[in-house]
């Protein structure tokens, strides 16, 4: 069974946007480190997050 995330995909339904990624990245969770947690917990990462 799959799950319905409402954007007509039926991948995760969790996603890091490029906003969330900088936050998080804000509290020193390294990309990297992000990049591996996010695979692990099969979260998807949109795009490429912005240059701060």
């Amino acid at each position: 069974m799959t799950e319905y995330n409402g954007a007509g995909t039926t991948s995760s339904p969790v996603v890091l946007t490029p906003e969330v990624q900088r936050a998080v990245w804000s509290w020193g969770v390294g990309p990297a480190a992000l990049a591996d947690l996010a695979r692990s917990c099969g979260i998807e990462i949109l795009g490429l997050p912005p240059v701060a």
